[in-house]
C-alpha cells in the first residue's frame, strides 16, 4: 500500500440535490479520486445514543442532525478501515471548497513519512497553536485545545482506529469527539492558510 493511496470522501444528504451538483462539478475537474458517501439521519450500528451521558457532559440532549452528523463521519472511518488499498481519507462535507492547486497527495505523503494522523484543513474557532514546520506558503501547526467544526480533514487509518475506538456511545457531538486529544490520542494539527473555505449556503 502506497502512501498517496488516498480518497476523498463527500458526506452529503441523499435529497441535496443542489449541493451534489455544485460538489460533483467542482471535483470532476481536480483529477482527484472521490465518492460521495450518503449522509445518515440516525445513528449506525453499533453506536449506543446515550442522551443520558450527554445531558451530564454538555448540558442538554443531542439533536437529531447532531446525531446523523456524528453517524456519518463514523462511517466515512469504517469505510477507511474497510478499504485496504486506503492509507488516507480525506472527509469533507458537501458545503466546503477545498483549493484545487493545493497538493493534497503531497500532505498525505508527509503524513505518511511523519506518522501524522490527522490534519484539519479548516477550523471553526480560533485557538493557541504551535507553528511545527513551514510548508511553502503554508505552515503546519499544532492547536493546543478544541477548535471545532467537521468541514474537511485528512484521515490515515491509525487515526480512525483510535477515534473508532473511543466513538463507543455517542454522548457529544462529532467535532467535540474528534477534538478530545487528550482523550483520544489523536492530536490536532492543522494547515495554515486552510486550504479549505466553508461556502455560505442555507443548511441542510
Amino acid at each position: 500500500m502506497g502512501a498517496a493511496n488516498w480518497r476523498i470522501s463527500v458526506i452529503s444528504l441523499p435529497g441535496a440535490n443542489d449541493r451534489r451538483a455544485q460538489v460533483t462539478e467542482r471535483l470532476e475537474k481536480s483529477g482527484w479520486r472521490w465518492r460521495l458517501v450518503n449522509a445518515r439521519a440516525t445513528a449506525p450500528a453499533g453506536l449506543l445514543v446515550d442522551q443520558e451521558n450527554a445531558l451530564k457532559t454538555i448540558g442538554r440532549r443531542l439533536a437529531p442532525g447532531e446525531i446523523g452528523c456524528f453517524g456519518s463521519h463514523v462511517d466515512c472511518w469504517r469505510q477507511l478501515l474497510a478499504d485496504e488499498s486506503l492509507s488516507h481519507m480525506l472527509v469533507m462535507e458537501d458545503d466546503v471548497l477545498l483549493d484545487p492547486n493545493y497538493d493534497f497527495a503531497g500532505l498525505v505523503q508527509l503524513m505518511a513519512a511523519t506518522g501524522l494522523d490527522y490534519v484539519r484543513l479548516y477550523a471553526r474557532w480560533p485557538a493557541p497553536a504551535r507553528i511545527i514546520s513551514l510548508l511553502g506558503p503554508r505552515c503546519l501547526v499544532r492547536f493546543k485545545r478544541p477548535v471545532l467544526g467537521t468541514q474537511a480533514y485528512v484521515l490515515s487509518r491509525q487515526g480512525a482506529r483510535r477515534l473508532l475506538a473511543h466513538a463507543t456511545h455517542l454522548s457529544r457531538p462529532i467535532d467535540d469527539h474528534i477534538d478530545r486529544f487528550w482523550e483520544n490520542g489523536v492530536p490536532i494539527y492543522s494547515l495554515y492558510p486552510f486550504p479549505a473555505l466553508e461556502l455560505q449556503l442555507p443548511s441542510s
